[in-house]
């Protein structure tokens, strides 16, 4: 059995014992242990996301992934990698990039979130406009299912699905199908250059600046505002000198390119803001500051998605009713993420909640709280009322994990 750091995890307050296989092989046979037992099992990578979802349902155990960590398959010429889910986010980055290539989907704390969490949250970025989610890159899959088996599903080659896609089932379902323990991902060639451009905004350009970049002649991959707030955390986090509303553009590909987008960039923006755009010397320390913005800052956090028309009006919104959060919208996906501190708010949680999620219904969206104070919220609260695809979700529950041994009462829906 491999060695983890927690023998025992305090899982939402409830503490839990930490088993650690070795192999796939040892992880199915805990998985059929704890189903003879009657235990739940609570699948668990680098624990990084453990704030989203609710609280663990029943006492169980917690199956960490950390000892399923080995490169199966890695024909670089294909383009495709396969590789155990325990794996770090960062040692799959390193060995990428020593053949030119990339898995485009970036997470905060790649050094300690695995490939498997990754996975069941579908994770993504602040590159998602540009290279969507991890559920992609996704080719094949192996799940242990509720009798302790491997399942596969799809391969290891780019187009080889025939029929359903089954292992999509499993992106974003936070384990409540069964433990990840090996995927197939199909990867991108590391671009040639990339710049970040970072544009200061007075609050009355804000929509010009989300307009202008709707209808610009460049490409970028990412078209991100920050809040003050979030700024504030962003320019001491890269070590630049920052204040007030920032517009955050990315661009990448052949470096005649990155420059021509550039310089178009300034050219559209010129008609709407006298804002210069400024490209920070250091790239990586910047980009990796705008990645940590969407990991927890904070004792609360709210992710509210409308159409991208909406998106300045909803962070603004945002600010005005709680000047002191970060605020990160993600222009091209339509999302608003949130994180701040609830006391210095003057209205009660659950109120709050409530008319923040009427005013994203109200724009054909949607509100989640990914984060909150032990006890402040009610599940309904958190993620709102019943889905229309609720019944699906738990009607495959049922199907693919009858005896609701997975990550119990985890999935919003009482699924």
């Amino acid at each position: 059995m491999a060695e983890y750091s927690r023998p025992i995890l305090d899982f939402e307050n409830r503490p839990l014992p930490v088993h650690a296989p070795a192999t796939q092989e040892e992880m199915g046979e805990m998985v059929r242990a704890a189903a003879a037992s009657g235990h739940a099992v609570y699948p668990v990578g680098g624990g990084t996301r453990l704030h989203l979802g609710l609280s663990p349902r029943r006492s169980g155990v917690v199956l960490a992934t950390a000892g399923l960590n080995r490169v199966v398959d890695y024909p670089a010429r294909d383009m495709t990698v396969t590789v155990e889910l325990g794996m770090a986010v960062s040692t799959l980055r390193q060995l990428l990039a020593a053949e030119g290539q990339m898995l485009p989907v970036d997470c905060p704390n790649p050094d300690h979130a695995t490939l498997g969490g990754l996975l069941a949250t579908n994770g993504s970025g602040p590159g998602r406009q540009g290279y969507g989610t991890a559920r992609d890159y996704l080719l094949g899959l192996t799940v242990i299912d509720d009798q302790g088996r491997l399942t596969r599903s799809g391969g290891r080659v780019v187009k080889n699905v025939a029929g359903y896609d089954m292992g999509k089932l499993h992106i974003g379902a936070m384990g409540t199908l069964g433990p990840l323990v090996q995927a197939t991902f199909k990867l991108k060639p590391k671009p040639e250059a990339v710049a970040l451009a970072l544009i200061s905004l007075a609050e009355e350009h804000l929509q010009p600046f989300a307009e202008t970049l709707f209808g610009s002649a460049t490409r970028p991959f990412v078209t991100d505002l920050l809040s003050p707030g979030a700024v504030s955390a962003f320019a001491a986090k890269a070590g630049l000198g920052l204040q007030g509303w920032l517009g955050v553009v990315a661009f990448d590909g052949a470096p005649e390119s990155v420059a021509w987008q550039l310089a178009t960039l300034q050219d559209e923006l010129s008609r709407v803001t006298r804002a210069e755009v400024m490209v920070p010397d250091h790239f990586s320390s910047a980009w990796d500051a705008l990645i940590s913005l969407h990991g927890p800052q904070g004792t609360m956090g709210l992710r509210i998605g409308v159409l991208p028309g909406d998106t300045v009006g909803m962070a603004q919104t945002l600010a005005d009713w709680a000047p002191k959060a970060g605020l990160m919208a993600q222009l091209g996906a339509g999302i608003v993420t949130a994180w701040g501190e609830p006391q210095p708010i003057q209205e009660p949680l659950p109120s709050l909640v409530g008319r923040l999620r009427q005013l994203a219904l109200a724009r054909q969206g949607w509100l989640v709280v990914i984060r909150s104070p032990a006890g402040s919220l009610k599940p309904q609260a958190m993620y709102g009322g019943p889905r229309p695809d609720t019944a699906i979700m738990a009607e495959i529950k049922q199907q693919l994990d009858p005896a609701n041994l997975f990550n119990p009462g985890r999935f919003p829906g009482d699924i």
